[in-house]
């Protein structure tokens, strides 16, 4: 018992030191990248379903420290998306709200213990993941467009800053400092760390402008079980749970597998869809009956924190830390601080994170290269995939029409195969017996089966197609 309880220590000792090197500020500042998502659907939540927010800053926090430990690179901690909508934009009750991520997190749990996620990575097209990516920065990009128009009541732009101080004209100057700090090459040994500089600039805003809002009289959090009821059971699942799944499997588990392989290498512990799946339903079973905010992992998130200087687990073993101090000990306060944070700020960074996210969205891949073995049919995949899951407004239509295109696509081409007897040939003896002039065919199989017949190539050899 001793010489294992030795081990052990040994091994917390080094994990601790190495997180202790690791600790920079440029890691600090990757971690606050996915603030443009957190901090806006967090408020929204709290105002309208009514969810503590001392109690989302400790849960969350302790699902980043865990996820920092765990896999040992910057995975994020996001709310579920779709929940949160339907709880801002319909009314959810906090028991609805904390039904819905009870279902999502249980589905996905099982999933992930029957090694289920794997088989659906397998059998999901890299296209149709990389459309859903692109779909999702296009929102991000839109939601982050929205915050940094200022308007007026009237609907007009907000210019003057010296009138509101949150206007289009500090949106703009947010955006040139974020872009310059993002983009300052050698000498400099590391990027500055942008996401803090910005939050930090919102922060002092804040603090000089509404100092006489703030609350001083009220400390600490407020935790307590949730009870849900029937009603909550039933709108829960059907509001929020039934559209969040396709989303949490397809974006929280393997999207954000797939982009912590290219991102950190195919041996990080980010990469498995097993463990990220067990992840995300452990973390909200645990979290949603005491009223914690439906939490997943994304691959927005991911992007965004890379973006701004994230590459270790420490990175967000730091955000979490700070969360469950704030947490504990602030959480009135803060909330009151975040409902009037200016959306000239929040805006720009969004704006950026969605950008690295359709970055790594639009990067060709073998995987997509082969695809049909045609690469312009998998990248128009990819864009119809992308366009449904923006037009729709949801990514779970948007696998569906995507998944539905790549199905007849696929048809098609087997029976275009089948009925021109093709089995049998192999690609580099069409391109010779399809050859005119002396240059190769360039045309795909299917291209090669509408001629129809025999093909005779120069020397008079009889190749059927």
């Amino acid at each position: 018992m001793a010489p294992r309880c030795d081990r052990w220590r040994s091994a917390l000792t080094r994990r601790f030191k190495r997180h202790w090197e690791e600790a920079t500020l440029v890691e600090f500042s990757g971690s606050l990248g996915d603030l443009g998502t957190f901090i806006p659907l967090a408020v929204g939540m709290s105002v309208t379903a009514g969810l503590d927010f001392s109690t989302i800053l400790i849960f969350t926090g302790i699902y980043n420290v865990a996820s920092g430990v765990l896999f040992d690179a910057p995975i994020p901690v996001q709310p579920m998306k779709t929940i949160a909508a339907a709880a801002i934009a319909q009314g959810l009750t906090l028991g609805a709200v904390a039904a819905a991520g009870i279902f999502v997190s249980a589905v996905v749990l099982v999933l992930g213990l029957l090694n289920l996620t794997t088989l659906l990575e397998y059998i999901i097209p890299m296209s149709i993941v990389r459309g859903i990516q692109l779909g999702l920065a296009v929102s991000l990009f839109k939601k982050g467009y929205t915050s940094l128009l200022v308007r007026d009541v009237d609907g007009s732009l907000v210019w003057n800053p010296f009138e509101q101080v949150d206007s289009f004209t500090l949106a703009l100057l947010i955006s040139v400092l974020l872009l310059v700090l993002l983009n300052l090459s050698p000498p400099l040994r590391l990027p500055p760390p942008a996401a803090l500089i910005v939050f930090l600039l919102g922060l002092i805003i804040v603090i000089a402008c509404h100092w006489s809002e703030i609350p001083v009289d009220e400390f600490g959090p407020s935790v307590s079980l949730v009870t849900i009821t029937a009603q909550d059971w039933l709108d829960g699942i059907l509001n929020g749970g039934l559209p969040q799944l396709p989303l949490t499997l397809l974006n929280s588990v393997i999207s954000v597998c797939v982009l912590a392989r290219e991102l950190f290498g195919d041996d990080c512990r980010g990469g498995s869809t097993k463990h990220m799946a067990v992840s995300v339903g452990a973390m909200n079973l645990l979290g949603c009956w005491f009223g914690a905010m439906p939490c997943c992992h994304g691959c927005g998130g991911l992007a965004a924190q890379y973006r701004f200087g994230a590459r270790t687990g420490t990175s967000v073993v730091m955000l979490g830390l700070l969360k469950l101090i704030i947490g504990l000990i602030f959480g009135p306060q803060l909330l009151h601080i975040l409902h009037v944070y200016p959306g000239a700020v929040l805006g720009p960074m969004l704006c950026i994170a969605a950008a690295e996210l359709g970055v790594q969205a639009l990067k060709t891949t073998g995987n997509l290269s082969l695809e049909l073995q045609d690469p312009s049919l998998a990248s128009w995949l990819l864009f119809m995939t992308a366009a449904a899951c923006v037009a729709s407004g949801s990514t779970g239509w948007g696998f569906a029409i995507g998944y539905g295109l790549w199905i007849i696509v696929a048809g098609v081409r087997w029976l275009a195969h089948r009925c021109c007897g093709a089995g049998q040939v192999q690609r580099e003896d069409l391109e010779e017996a399809l050859s005119t002039n002396g240059q190769p065919c360039v045309e795909s199989p299917r291209s090669c089966c509408d001629h129809g017949a025999d093909v005779v190539n120069s020397s008079s050899r009889v190749v059927r197609v």
